[in-house]
């Protein structure tokens, strides 16, 4: 993974400490740990240049260096828990949707 560089950090890290929330991260055949993510639930999202909506999966960004300091490699089929409305909804990671220096943002699918 490459290193994000001092500037790339502190905004990922301002955004995960304003917005994120406690998120159950449980890799495949691994121990579940609890990180801060931001979570994006479903939605339609409406592409520049694209006629019409789409419908977006609802997703989550990790800061990476949250990630490696746990050794967590994401990988489809992870388990992901976190509040939602007061409920906790769990799903699978069905996708890397991107990986920036600096967050991995995760699809998920319907509940696990």
């Amino acid at each position: 993974m490459e290193q994000p560089d001092e500037f790339d950090d502190l905004c990922v890290t301002a955004v995960r400490d304003i917005f994120g929330r406690t998120v159950t991260y449980t890799p495949n055949g691994g121990a579940a740990v609890e990180l801060l993510g931001y979570f994006a639930p479903r939605m339609l999202d409406l592409s520049p240049g694209v006629t019409g909506w789409e419908d977006a999966e609802p997703r989550v960004e990790f800061r990476a260096l949250d990630l490696a300091d746990e050794s967590i490699t994401p990988a489809v089929g992870d388990v992901v828990s976190l509040d939602v409305r007061g409920t906790t909804r769990t799903y699978r990671v069905s996708q890397l949707v991107r990986s920036d220096v600096g967050s991995v943002e995760l699809q998920l699918a319907g509940r696990a």
